[in-house]
């Protein structure tokens, strides 16, 4: 078997019926797949499954009634074949985007809001 990660996206939709934007809750999930095309459907079944009690709580958000969707999974990335690879410092998953300056990157490390821009397709072969 392979690990993968897998990026499990949730939205918060506002009952108010004005849906302004789009806070998003972002999981990554490491998930033991014999094919890829078997990681993409654990990962399906594991944001409709596991977070079955986080999905469609009910909570406020900013004084807003608000509920959580599961929108779907993404960034699925093989990881290693291996049975003894997870250890401190592995890495499991990476995004790549820009961020407009130096100051976006100073918010960005401090912590502070920041635009950025996401790449989806990125392969690692950009580091090769």
């Amino acid at each position: 078997m392979t690990w993968y990660t897998a990026r499990l996206i949730f939205y918060t939709k506002f009952k108010d019926g004005i849906q302004d934007k789009y806070p998003i809750h972002e999981k990554i999930v490491l998930i033991e797949a014999t094919t890829f095309d078997d990681a993409r459907e654990k990962a399906f079944q594991i944001g409709n499954e596991k977070y079955a009690g986080f999905i469609n709580k009910e909570y406020s958000y900013e004084g807003r009634p608000a509920t959580v969707i599961f929108a779907g999974a993404s960034k699925h990335y093989d990881l290693v074949e291996e049975e003894d690879w997870l250890r401190h410092t592995t890495e499991a998953s990476f995004t790549f985007f820009d961020v407009m300056s130096k100051a976006d990157l100073t918010k960005l490390t401090t912590g502070n809001e920041v635009t950025v821009a996401l790449h989806e397709n990125i392969t690692k072969t950009l580091y090769e």
